[in-house]
This record gives structure tokens, sequence and C-alpha cells, in this order.
């Protein structure tokens, strides 16, 4: 297989693999097959959901957005990490949405990823989109394996759509069609992670963690990022929140929600592989390191701004330098896939 290797100052050496053996025939998959995929997927949650128009394909259900925020640079950040708009002690505009990842409106009751998408504007007005999800690792190795479990759940095809709109239904039709495609073993260990990670109980959006999943290349570093609370859970009765949405305007009349903006470094292929996104980078093995700080002040919502951030097409490849870029079969059918789907929904 083709693939595309760097070493950074350390002397780490990672290398990029390309899905169908080069940079030109991933390309051309992603072309040809993920991005009409995902306007299909988009259309038949349309109709599964009721919906009045086309929605994302994922993270479609808003839980809240500010534009208020502030992305703050620490000033001792490291010199290797000193890429773009991470410059010490630099402070900017950020825009924030929380997302439950389901594209069908089923209530913060319901089992589901939690998603942050944070905008920060830089010095110049370019806009550097961070993406995050509420689970560490993927239920998908890569994007040819992302975009087969995404069409099964939710793709018709001839199952009459009154049996379709059953959730219970869906899963079991999806899990079959997963099997056909990648093999029972597979199926069932996408299925238990996707059940893992989505029962887990979620108290407030504002005291979650959200990591990046897939790498990204910060120079010549390879690194993951994650958003890790400062809030602290309350309560702890076990049941489910009937309103994420209510318990975080609660918490931004009352004061600041803020977040540490962590990254690990890239160690190995078997302990931080670029390509695998079902491997958690552990932190034993890749500890974190504090580099900026994520800040929501206390406020109340504005629910205009809300609508306008609701639009955003946000797009791992919206980077402010490029020295910074998205690493990782996952991340690279991002760029073509996510504007494939905005484009659909009309999103800006």
């Amino acid at each position: 297989m083709s693939d595309s290797r760097v070493t950074d100052k350390a002397g780490t050496d990672w290398a990029e693999v390309f899905l169908g053996g080069s940079k030109e025939a991933e390309d051309e998959m992603i072309r040809r097959q993920f991005a009409p995929e995902i306007n299909q997927i988009q259309s038949d949650i349309q109709r599964v959901g009721d919906q009045s128009k086309i929605n994302r394909a994922q993270h479609g259900d808003m839980i809240a957005g500010t534009s208020t925020a502030q992305f703050e640079v620490l000033r001792d950040i490291p010199e290797d990490l000193q890429v773009g708009l991470f410059q010490p002690g630099k402070k900017y505009m950020a825009h924030v949405r929380l997302s439950n990842a389901s594209s069908i409106e089923q209530g913060d009751s319901a089992r589901d990823l939690r998603g942050a998408a944070v905008r920060v504007i830089d010095d110049n007005g370019k806009n550097h989109d961070f993406l995050m999800t509420n689970a560490p690792f993927s239920h998908a190795r890569d994007a040819h394996q992302f975009m087969i479990i995404s069409s099964a759940v939710v793709r018709q095809g001839g199952i009459p759509t009154v049996l379709w709109k059953l959730r219970a239904w869906r899963t079991v039709a999806g899990l079959v069609r997963i099997a056909k495609r990648l093999g029972l073993k597979e199926a069932m260990r996408i299925l238990r992670t996707i059940k893992e990670q989505t029962s887990r109980l979620v108290a407030s959006v504002a005291t979650e963690q959200y990591w990046s999943r897939a790498p990204f290349a910060f120079g010549a570093v390879a690194v993951k990022f994650m958003l890790d609370p400062l809030a602290v859970a309350v309560g702890g009765t076990g049941d489910r929140p009937a309103s994420l949405r209510a318990e975080l305007v609660a918490r931004l009349r009352a004061g600041d929600v803020e977040f540490d903006f962590k990254v690990q470094r890239y160690i190995d292929a078997a302990r931080t592989p670029i390509e695998d996104a079902t491997i958690e980078w552990k932190e034993e093995d890749a500890p974190f390191i504090t580099i900026a700080r994520l800040v929501i002040p206390k406020q109340e919502l504005d629910t205009s701004s809300e609508s306008n951030i609701n639009n955003y097409a946000f797009n791992p490849w919206n980077t402010s330098s490029d020295d910074y870029r998205p690493l990782g079969s996952m991340n690279r059918a991002r760029k073509l896939v996510y504007s494939a789907s905005a484009k659909l929904r009309g999103g800006s």
C-alpha cells in the first residue's frame, strides 16, 4: 500500500496509508462512492424522521450553540506545537455547537453520543474548526467501514416504511446488512462498541470529555486532541436528564463553562495508529498535554445566534494554517463528504 511518511523533531516516524492502495484510488472512492452515498443517507433520514428539510447525516440534533466563546492558547505551549493559531498567549473568538449524534430528534434521554463542534476565528478572520465526540474511539476502523455502517442503519431499501420507522427494526436490519458486508464477528464488535458508548449516563454536556477520535498533524507532529471539562457533574441519580439544553442553560446563568484543550502525541503504529480509528490512544501510552482553554462565558443563550450556528458547515479541513491538517482515512474522507452534505442541506 502507498503511504505518506513523516518524521517529527523527536525522530518519531509516522505515516498515512491510503484506501485502495494509493492516494489517487482513495480520492476516487471518496468522490464517486462516499460523497453520493452521504447525500442518499441524508434523504433517507429526512423520510424516516418526517423532517421538513434535509439535515446533517450525523449530529443533526443541536442541543445548544453560542457565538460568544473564547479560545485561549497557553503561554507555555511546547515549541513544536506552535502551529497556526496555536501561538503562546493568543486569544480568539470562538463559536460552539453542542449536539446529539443522531440526526433524527429523539430526545435527550435516548441512548446517543454527544458532540462538540468549535469554530475558532483567527486574527485574519479565517475559520478553524475542531470536531469532537464524547467517546475516545470510533466504532468504525476507517472511512470505508464507516460508510458501510452508516448506510446499513439508515438506508431503507425495500423495507416497508411503517417497519423502518421503528428503531428496533432498523437496528436488526442494520446488523444483518453489516454482517453481510463485514462478517458477523466484525458486526458484533461494532454493535458492542455502539451500545457501550451510547449507554453511559450523560448528566450534562458541560461535564463531558470530547475527543477528536481521528489524528491531526501539527506541523511534523501527529496528535489527537480533546476537550476536558473543568466543571464537575452534579447529582448522580442514574437518571438521564429530560433536557440537556435546560441543564446547560441553568449552568450558563450561574457562571462560565470551561474546558481544557489537550493533545496526545503519536508514539508508534501499534499503540497510537494513524489509520485504525477503533484503537484508543491510551493516556498511559500517550499522556495528555494542555495547550489551550475554551471558555463559554456566563450568558443567556441567544436563539437567533444559535440558528445561525446550527447552519454552519463545520469541517475539520477548515483550518487556519497549511501546517495543520487532518490525518487518516476517516478525516481524509470528511473533506469532500462533509462538503457534499453541507451543499445538499444548504449549510454555510
